[in-house]
């Protein structure tokens, strides 16, 4: 199992990039790839998320782009404090 530190680094990358708008899990998937996230950690974390509440999909076709949430957002202003 992963450190805390580094299960939370990885969902503060995802949520940072969905802070600049809404985009295609693909698209999210080779933006996190560059920074050397492995591509099991991304899902874990994305499953997560999703379930979490921090980030949705945008529309309800199948693939719709997510967006992050309110949640997200306020999970984004603490990390950013801390």
């Amino acid at each position: 199992m992963r450190k805390l530190g580094e299960r939370l680094a990885v969902a503060e990358i995802i949520l940072h990039e969905l802070s600049w708008g809404c985009l295609h899990r693909a698209d999210l998937e080779r933006r996190v790839f560059k920074r050397d996230i492995g591509r099991s950690s991304f899902d874990g974390m994305f499953s997560f998320l999703v379930s979490d509440g921090d980030i949705q999909k945008a529309g309800l076709e199948c693939r719709a782009p997510f967006r992050l949430t309110e949640k997200g957002q306020k999970f984004l202003a603490w990390r950013a404090k801390s």
